[in-house]
């Protein structure tokens, strides 16, 4: 889980999103190099389950298809354990561990700056989970989350967020959904027709040239099913298609998915941030010919050539660009 607190986005402290990988996999590569930290700056707190018997949670592997999401003891009642649990126990600063001693779940140069998450274990009633934890962590202690929250899912943890949201055992913890590729058949027809969101809705991300799921099965079934909920995906509806042809395209790249992810559930668009330049690290110096040179990230500028004169008649030195950067008379 992670704190928001450094956020570009207004939000309540007590905003959780919660994200759940796909199979095989686990939360750290679905999730770790791009994603948490874009919802960190948008002020969110996150949190990454790795399911029993991925990544580093133990235990036994669970049944993986969709029909089998809602079982006891299975991936949603697990999601759901995990967030009582995580919203039961009180983190403060005393309580987190040195940062050198957990290690670090994504790398650290990423646009969004966001705090590094680590993993922690996690007690349920029914297993002990790992997920990914960004200091500093709010104080929660607040018993459970407050109202329905978002939830981000993969291939497989996108059909768990599926049934989370028509399932009435669980429903109520689901505001959001944002999903790439679901992973879901309908063992009841016409079930998520019972999906009812109280947020923004829906955001289905697909990359139609992908082998393993079909775009023209899942929109011809479960998610008619879907938009049929959410009043589909037109003006007044609650449902958003990004889809893509070839996964070669720029719109699929990590950077444009989840500024997609980010722009639907705050309505802010992170990506402009991200490109203004604020504070260009700049060096000045003289050059051999003693002209006035200014290097700024990575870009050199020299000063106008004073006028030749018979004492200074020689070819004017050129200063050495640095690696990767090129030298422009002014």
């Amino acid at each position: 889980a992670g704190d928001g607190s450094g956020g570009g986005v207004e939000r309540a402290s007590s905003q959780l999103a919660v994200l759940l990988h796909g199979y095989p996999s686990c939360a750290e590569y679905c999730f770790g190099d791009w994603l948490v930290p874009a919802l960190v700056w948008a002020g969110y707190t996150v949190l990454a389950l790795d399911f029993p018997g991925c990544g580093e949670s133990p235990g036994p592997s669970l049944k993986t298809r969709s029909e089998f999401a809602l079982d006891e003891g299975g991936p949603a009642d697990l999601a759901a354990e995990a967030m009582d649990a995580l919203a039961k126990v009180k983190v403060g600063a005393q309580d987190r561990p040195p940062l050198g001693s957990l290690p670090q779940l994504f790398k650290a140069t990423h646009p969004f700056k966001a705090p590094r998450p680590l993993k922690q274990r996690i007690k349920t009633d029914e297993s002990s989970l790992f997920a990914c934890l960004t200091p500093p962590l709010p104080e929660l202690g607040v018993g459970k989350w407050p109202g329905a929250v978002a939830f981000v899912g993969s291939d497989w943890g996108g059909g768990v967020c599926l049934a989370m949201a028509h399932a009435k055992k669980h429903r109520h913890r689901v505001a959001d959904l944002a999903l790439l590729m679901p992973s879901f058949r309908e063992k009841e027809k016409g079930e998520l027709a019972r999906v009812r969101l109280g947020g923004k809705g829906a955001l289905i991300l697909w990359a139609k040239d992908d082998q393993f799921h079909s775009w023209a099965s899942f929109k011809a079934q479960p998610l008619a099913s879907l938009s049929k909920a959410l009043g589909g995906a037109g003006a007044g509806g609650k449902l958003t298609e990004y889809v893509v042809d070839r996964k070669a395209d720029a719109k699929w790249k990590p950077e444009s998915k989840e500024r997609a992810i980010v722009h639907f559930l705050t309505g802010s668009d992170p990506l402009p941030s991200t490109q203004r330049v604020t504070n260009r690290p700049v060096s000045e110096a003289k050059g051999t010919d003693g002209r006035a040179a200014t290097q700024s990230c990575n870009v050199v500028f020299l000063a106008p050539a004073a006028p030749a004169s018979p004492a200074n008649s020689a070819p004017q030195a050129r200063l050495p660009c640095p690696a990767g950067g090129g030298a422009s008379g002014v």
